[in-house]
């Protein structure tokens, strides 16, 4: 059996039936007139029977009367459901034009930070930059909004939504560049894993709050072919963790950003052994090394393309037992098939006796394509 939709009464239904009405109201009575006109002219001998004709026309119009006012009302009631339901609309649609874009400024955002590439500080610097200059827009724009009066909360939360996102990365683009450098980096990572918060903050004022109020008003005036848009700007809670923060920050710090381009053939590095110094010890992955006695790490990184390579970056980071550490040293040029070992100074460990995860990595290099071998990691105890 096919469901027949129901038909929706609006102000344009309303005022056919008005003009209906009038049209058969107006017909009655001038039939009634042609009716009487017809009656030849006598004396009427009983005035009871005028009254009664009189009371009865009477009667009638006013019947018609307040049936023309029902109608009215009913009119006035249609339009404005109709442009409430219009204004609801209209201001789903827009911010869902709005969310959009700032969905995908958070996809652009997380994306360069997760992969850079080639892209160096200065690149990183410039994207974060434009969007937060993006996410200013989009408050101005929501700010602009005119939702009906059942829709204006939802309004005032989305604003605050988006001021969330916009005030976040006015403050990561202010700790980017420190966060890039090889001057101190730990502490404006830090900064920057803590303004995430404001990124999970403007997610739980949307979904709880503006889409809840949207989804309130839909609901309550049976409002059809709505659907309401959804919007996460942070991607996962592991990027409120500074370890995770600095980890993916160090693939991008250090690197040059340089236009000139990338000579022919293979290019890339890889790491070959790591060991604790002074005594020489390699260090092995799936089990616990001593560090205990450990002055320095040295790292042996080879470069496993056919061309020579310069500015290498070798860091190391040590996380898991309270504010990340994280030592770097560059490798000034590497010939083709040739062997490095970089030692990198402890000159800052965890208390003694705890346990921590140390990250060994050899930064990209342009043009390399396979970067599986330029991280090692290692459970260590100092």
């Amino acid at each position: 059996m096919v469901k027949t939709p129901a038909i929706r009464p609006n102000c344009w239904t309303y005022l056919v039936t008005i003009l209906a009405f009038r049209e058969e109201f107006s017909g009655h009575f001038s039939h009634e007139t042609q009716v009487l006109v017809q009656i030849p002219i006598r004396r009427m001998n009983s005035t009871s029977a005028e009254h009664q004709a009189v009371m009865q026309r009477r009667a009638i119009a006013l019947g018609g009367a307040v049936l023309f006012l029902i109608v009215i009302v009913l009119l006035a009631r249609g339009c404005q459901a109709s442009r409430t339901e219009r204004g609801i609309k209209d201001f789903v649609q827009q911010t869902n034009s709005i969310l959009t874009q700032s969905n995908q400024s958070s996809r652009d955002f997380f994306n360069l930070l997760r992969d850079p590439g080639d892209a160096g500080a200065t690149e990183i610097e410039t994207s974060v930059n434009e969007q937060r200059s993006l996410a200013s827009e989009l408050v101005r724009q929501a700010n602009n909004l005119s939702p009906p009066g059942d829709l204006a909360q939802a309004k005032q939360y989305l604003v605050e939504s988006l001021e969330f996102r916009r005030d976040g990365l006015n403050a990561i683009s202010e700790q980017i560049s420190q966060a890039l450098s090889d001057q101190d980096p730990e502490a404006a990572t830090e900064k920057i894993a803590a303004n995430m918060q404001q990124f999970l903050a403007s997610d739980v004022i949307y979904s709880q709050r503006a889409y809840a109020y949207m989804n309130q008003a839909v609901k309550d005036k049976d409002v059809e072919g709505v659907t309401l848009p959804s919007s996460q700007f942070l991607p996962s809670l592991e990027w409120l963790d500074p370890a995770v923060v600095d980890d993916v920050l160090s693939r991008a710090r250090g690197g040059t950003g340089s236009d000139e381009p990338v000579a022919p053939g293979t290019h890339g590095t890889g790491i070959t052994g790591v060991s604790a110094q002074p005594a020489g010890t390699a260090l092995a992955e799936g089990s616990v090394n001593d560090l205990a006695n450990a002055k320095s790490i040295a790292v042996q990184v080879q470069n496993q393309g056919e061309n020579d390579e310069k500015d290498v970056e070798v860091s190391i980071q040590i996380s898991g037992s309270g504010t990340p550490i994280r030592l770097n040293k560059p490798i000034a040029a590497i010939s083709a098939g040739e062997t490095v070992t970089v030692t990198i100074p402890l000159t800052r460990t965890p208390s003694s006796g705890a346990t921590a995860t140390l990250k060994v990595e050899v930064k990209r290099v342009p043009g390399e394509e396979n970067t599986d071998n330029n991280r090692q990691e290692f459970d260590v105890k100092f």
